[in-house]
């Protein structure tokens, strides 16, 4: 997922705002994917989300975890200008 979790249920680009979109999608993925599979990641910061002339969802470490924990672990995480690059293994 490049660069699409932080447009989720934000209510742009025609869709409807929607509470949670992210977490939605997040089940889903963890649905489909077998066991022991891989989900690589990017998002925008919370601090770069916040100047984007769009309107985004930030995220960092602690939220990326909450997010992700009751089907994912974090093997690799990284912020990189004001981006982040998340690898995820489904249990």
């Amino acid at each position: 997922m490049i660069s699409v979790l932080q447009h989720i249920g934000v209510g742009d680009y025609g869709e409807r705002y929607t509470e949670g979109g992210d977490v939605k999608v997040i089940k889903e993925i963890a649905r489909i994917l077998k066991k022991y599979g891989l989900l690589l990641l990017t998002t925008p910061t919370e601090n770069l989300a916040k100047f984007d002339d769009y309107p985004l969802k930030g995220y960092n470490y602690i939220t990326l975890k909450v997010l992700t924990s009751e089907f994912f672990e974090i093997m690799e995480y990284e912020e990189r200008r004001g981006h982040i690059c998340v690898a995820l293994i489904k249990r």
